[in-house]
Parts: structure tokens; sequence; C-alpha cells
């Protein structure tokens, strides 16, 4: 029986996706552009359920009231600040460390998904991707599993779970539909630089 996977990375403007579950002889191959990737569920076909892009306040809560919910508010900071993680331990992975990842995918806004990259297992990260197994040989920049409860609070992860404990849902998805820090990023260098331009043509 082979072991599940789930390989999702960069190809220029495309996102390419391979999975291979529990049972399955041949992977399963996916291409997206990227804006399909940004609303992408990339783990509908891993063994999953198809999933909404913007997950119901019912699924949310379940998470965050569960064993594992400041695992899940750690990993989504650590993701949306550009940090990457490994899932599962050395010695340990499965089809559940399918299941959270795919749990985690729907707590992250749209924007980080569409910058993200995943490899699973991938124990030792060869692929560099953004969400990927522990491993021995795992670098120092990925958070492992059991230490993202521990990962610094931010402002993303306090606002989604104040979201959810009101019973927001219009809240949780203006928060899942936000830019990326990247996105506002260069929109403002885009700003700079088209002031500059008006300043040299208009004198201004």
């Amino acid at each position: 029986m082979a072991q599940p996977a789930v390989a999702f990375l960069r190809a220029g403007r495309f996102r390419i996706g391979a999975t291979l579950s529990l049972g399955d002889s041949l992977a399963q191959i996916r291409v997206w552009s990227r804006k399909q990737w940004t609303w992408a569920d990339p783990f509908a076909f891993a063994g999953q359920n198809d999933a909404e892009p913007l997950p119901q306040l019912a699924h949310l809560v379940v998470l965050l009231k569960g064993p594992d919910s400041a695992f899940y508010l750690g990993a989504a900071q650590a993701l949306v600040d550009g940090a990457r993680i490994g899932l599962g331990n050395a010695n340990s992975y499965d089809q559940e460390c399918i299941i959270q990842a795919a749990h985690l995918w729907q707590m992250l806004p749209l924007s980080v998904r569409a910058e993200r990259t995943i490899a699973l297992p991938d124990p030792n990260n060869v692929l560099k991707a953004d969400l990927t197994a522990a491993g021995p040989a795992t670098d120092n920049g990925v958070w492992q599993s059991d230490r993202l409860g521990d990962y610094p609070e931010g402002r993303y992860e306090w606002n989604l779970h104040a979201a959810i404990d009101q019973g927001d849902l219009a809240m949780v998805h203006n928060l899942l539909k936000r830019q990326s820090p990247k996105q506002v990023f260069l929109m403002g260098l885009l700003l700079i630089l088209g002031f500059a331009i008006m300043g040299a043509l208009f004198g201004i």
C-alpha cells in the first residue's frame, strides 16, 4: 500500500500538482494557472472531500475548539509571515498529516495560498516547499509541528480567532480574501513609481 503523497509546486506562471493516495498505483496530476490556484482545493483529490475555498464557520469552529487549535493558529500565522512548516515528525507521516494540511490550507488567506508550495512528505525538504514534512535533515528554517503552538502570536491569527469566536462569518471571509504583505508592498511601490512618473511629466 502506497504512502500518501502530495506535491504542488511552481512552474513559471503555473502551479503543478500531483498526488498519490493510499492504495493508488498511479499519481494524479493537475495544472492550474496562478489565478486558479488561489481558489483551488489541492487536497480534494488527495483522499479528501472537495472543500469550499472559503470555509463555513462551523468547520472552523470545530478546528479551533479541538485539541489542535494552537497548532492551526500558529501554523496559519507562520505561513502568512512567510515561514515554512513541517508536519508530523521524523518517524511518523501518514494520511492524518494530509488531513491536517487540508484543514490548515482552508485557514490561509487566498493571497497566501497563491504564493505557497507544498511537498508532503519530502521529510528533508529537498524541494524547499513552504508546507512539508518534518525530518532529521530538515533545515532550521522549518518550523516543525510540535513547536507551532509556541509560534509568536500575530495580527492575522488574533483577528481570525476573534472573528470565529464572535461567529462573524463575513469578517472571516474578509480576512481570507485580504492581500498578502508582499502584495501590499508591491502596490506601495507601484504607487510611489506612479507619483514619481507624474511628477516628472507634469512638474508636480
